[in-house]
């Protein structure tokens, strides 16, 4: 090991190398992973799965998580779980929109990046399309076109035809963002081709008129020269040649008049599209082409899906009555009629919907959407036939709660998979159904019939974090997650790095989505605040060696209109008995006053919430921090807070009482801008806006300076890499911001802030995923990274890989370029 040392002599820098003991620490990985599932019933999962690729005949399989990037298994049926090794860490996209391989060459994949996160689509850059030509050993980013301006493509299919000599990749993008800064998708959609693996791209505009977007491609797994592809005026077109401009019309939209069907109806057209399906079943003797809708009818105002089959390619199409509402649909003769069970897809079809055609049984469709809905549908039911035993022509594919119990009807045990269905694949070589969805990847044991969901989650680490709390006496980490309630870690770096599976290493506390956290280490045990969205399953439980000792819900869904879906728990730096919670812009649309409420956490019990005083009336805060130090002296009263939509500081101590600053400047988006605080001094404080400019204020927010300087100027991203996590980390001479980021942690020192600020990367090994929240233990000087997709990272021996002056010396062990000029000696 050595270190840097820069003897500073006049304006002359002398570099040389010295023994150290200091050296430049890895970031390590604290999971989640190795984690099983403690209920049959919407299990608590791992994170969020897009899509998957699992060739014919193979134990391989590679899968694209939402904001985790893609990993591949050897051993997808080990019992009792695979492992999996992540592919694409250094890459910088590692939100996956989704993911394919060639049919014939089980070594060419590809992925497309686009923002699927059921957060508000949050997602690192919108980088096209990487390809891998060796089974993701390596990648490589592809020419995939940017959008006008330079923004990003939503990339929603992939589909590749031949092997490395010889290919055609296929890519649909369903439109562009809005800008660099903004994920909304807007304009017109295309399809891509290339025949030498991405060098080069021919487009072919889909669009009929402004706004027409393909929404699926999909190959005919028999003859994979033949193309499919539906855009959202639920036209179908087919490509018998790969040839970019043989795309034909398949089909109009007349026949598709009986989608939201009613109980005494079958229903009106879906006129409003926002998503679609396609899907093959296709051999020697059968090729059966289905279509599914998702949208709504202006007729009825319903939401509904709509599923059709064609067993001509397309020549003319049948109706299969979608599983709409709360009952299950069935076709008799030409009409309807109803059998009992209850039947959803739900309203989250854009990003929670999938399909496939069985491809070893003609009759059978899957679909899956909101929640934990999957069906098997039976093209060939008729409802009079006396062998039909299997259900109508929708079967349920899993059990549910009845009256909080689990009652095994459908399956053989009582099981399901998490919620939110996103894709569904097979495993040719035991004929399972397999389930990806925000909880990770399942297997169905027997679809033809009656079997049982398995997850098959193993070691995949790839949870989305949104907020992150420390205690340094018992080293554990609690965090909100997307989807997958609050998790806390009972084990070490050293166990994650061993692959260690055993029980107790991770335990989670049930709230639905997991949001804000605050853990109170003065007292012993520490205690755990937590909350899931809105402010629903508001909770505080003892950190134990294993599940909490106790805990005590003070409400499942408190007031939880008046509360931003993420609701910060922002716990008092001077005397942590108090709470602050502040409600959001909801109040102030209805002509209602916003206000932050203190809670005494020494009050409340089950279902009553802890008593409360309202210390803030008439402003909405999205994030702020309570008490605080300045000049040695605490104020527990202190709040300082940002109303990211109106550009409001608001500002409160002891000694001048209420400011409020207007702050236009700061750029606003889709994430919610957090506050680093000097915990030494609450005067001086950084945001970092949606445009991930980072400001400076050293006066309690009344002015701003942007002291963004180099931030991101060694990363060579196309797109902003998406600032969003910081920290102030105190040292005895200076203070030091450390920003989160999707390509890495970023430091930058005080003492150097201004319009010319120099960042430095801090660590080494940390995946380009978003980090989302920091904590810092002085006690063990360890830093804790959240991160929206990869879970926990901690970095150990923080304060020694800051810059600094030593013995009249300026010592530099950072994992960058040394780039100082002109410095001068300093006695």
């Amino acid at each position: 090991m050595f270190s840097l040392v820069v003897w500073l002599v006049g304006t002359v820098s002398v570099i040389v190398a010295q023994n150290s003991t200091s050296c430049i620490q890895s970031w390590q990985s604290r999971g989640p992973n190795n984690v099983d599932p403690v209920s049959a019933i919407q299990p608590i999962g791992v994170g969020a799965i897009s899509a998957t690729f699992m060739p014919i005949n193979s134990t391989t399989l590679f899968l694209g998580s939402v904001n985790g990037g893609v990993w591949k298994t050897t051993n997808f049926l080990a019992t009792p779980a695979p492992h999996y090794v992540p592919t694409t860490d250094t890459n910088s996209c590692q939100s996956v929109g989704t993911l394919a391989g060639s049919l014939s060459d089980p070594n060419l994949i590809a992925y497309g990046c686009n923002g699927v996160s059921n957060f508000a689509d949050v997602s690192g850059p919108y980088d096209g399309v990487y390809l891998s030509t060796n089974g993701g050993a390596t990648w490589t980013r592809t020419n995939l076109p940017y959008g006008g301006g330079n923004a990003g493509q939503f990339i929603n299919k992939i589909v590749i035809t031949g092997n490395s000599s010889s290919s055609v990749i296929t890519v649909s993008t369903r439109g562009q963002k809005v800008s660099q800064v903004y994920v909304y998708y807007y304009g017109t959609g295309a399809i891509y081709t290339s025949t030498n693996l991405g060098v080069t791209w021919t487009s072919y505009s889909t669009a009929s008129s402004a706004n027409v977007r393909p929404l699926d491609v999909v190959q005919d797994p028999f003859t994979h020269t033949t193309l499919y592809y539906v855009d959202d005026t639920k036209r179908i077109f087919k490509n018998t040649a790969s040839g970019i401009g043989n795309w034909i019309v398949l089909t109009n939209t007349t026949f598709m008049t009986t989608e939201c069907a009613g109980l005494t109806s079958d229903g009106a057209a879906v006129d409003t599209v926002l998503n679609a399906k396609l899907a093959i079943h296709a051999t020697a003797t059968n090729n059966i082409i289905y279509v599914g809708y998702y949208g709504y009818s202006s007729t009825t105002g319903a939401i509904c899906y709509a599923f059709y089959f064609s067993t001509n390619q397309g020549a003319t199409w049948t109706t299969m009555l979608a599983p709409n509402g709360r009952t299950m649909y069935n076709v008799s003769g030409s009409g309807t009629a109803n059998a009992a069970g209850y039947a959803d897809l739900g309203n989250q079809g854009v990003p929670n919907f999938a399909m496939l055609a069985d491809p070893i049984d003609p009759r059978y469709l899957y679909v899956g959407g909101t929640v934990i809905e999957i069906f098997r549908g039976d093209r060939t039911y008729t409802g009079s036939n006396l062998n039909e035993t299997n259900g109508g022509l929708w079967s349920f594919l899993r059990d549910n709660y009845v009256n909080g119990f689990i009652t095994p009807k459908y399956t053989l045990t009582g099981t399901s998979p998490h919620a939110d269905i996103r894709y569904f694949d097979w495993n040719y070589l035991l004929n399972q159904l397999i389930c990806t969805c925000d909880g990770g990847i399942w297997i169905h044991t027997n679809p033809h019939g009656t079997g049982d969901w398995i997850h098959k989650n193993g070691d995949l680490s790839i949870t989305e974090f949104m907020s992150v709390a420390y205690d340094s006496a018992t080293d554990k980490i609690a965090s909100g997650a997307q989807d997958n309630s609050i998790w806390i870690s009972n084990s070490t770096a050293s166990q994650i790095a061993a692959g260690t599976s055993a029980q107790g290493m991770f335990y989670a506390l049930p709230v639905g989505d997991g949001e804000g956290v605050a853990i109170d280490s003065s007292q012993s045990p520490a205690i755990l605040y937590g909350t899931g969205q809105q402010l629903g399953f508001f909770f505080k439980a003892q950190l134990s060696q294993q599940a909490p000792a106790s805990s005590t819900i003070f409400s499942y869904a408190y007031q939880s209109t008046n509360f931003d879906f993420f609701t910060v728990l922002a716990l008092n730096a001077v005397n942590p008995r108090y709470l602050l919670i502040c409600t959001d812009q909801r109040l102030i649309q209805l002509g209602q006053s916003d206000y932050c409420n203190r809670y005494d956490m020494n009050t409340g019990s089950a279902s009553v919430m802890p008593t409360s005083t309202t210390v803030v009336t008439g402003y909405a805060l999205n994030y702020y921090k309570y008490g605080g130090y300045r000049n040695g002296t605490a104020d527990q009263n202190m709040i300082f807070g940002i109303n990211f939509v109106n550009g409001i500081i608001y500002a409160y101590d002891t000694a001048t009482g209420v400011n409020v600053h207007s702050f236009l400047n700061m750029s606003q988006g889709n994430f919610v801008n957090l506050i680093a605080m000097n915990p030494n001094n609450y005067y001086q404080a950084y945001v970092v806006d949606a445009k991930s400019k980072v400001w400076q204020t050293l006066n309690f927010g009344a002015t701003w300076t942007d002291v963004t300087g180099t931030l991101f100027s060694d990363s060579g991203a196309h797109e902003m890499p998406y600032a969003w996590g910081s920290i102030v980390i105190p040292t005895p001479t200076y203070n030091v911001l450390a920003i989160g980021s999707a390509l890495g942690v970023y430091v930058a020192f005080d003492i150097q802030m201004g319009s010319s600020t120099r960042w430095y990367k801090l660590g080494l090994s940390i995946p380009n995923v978003l980090v989302t929240s920091f904590a810092y233990d002085s006690t063990r000087d360890l830093l804790v990274a959240a991160t929206m997709g990869r879970g926990w990272w901690t970095l150990s021996r923080v304060s020694e890989q800051f810059t600094y002056w030593l013995n009249g010396m300026y010592k530099l062990i950072f994992n960058s370029p040394i780039r100082e000029k002109n410095f001068e000696f300093k006695k």
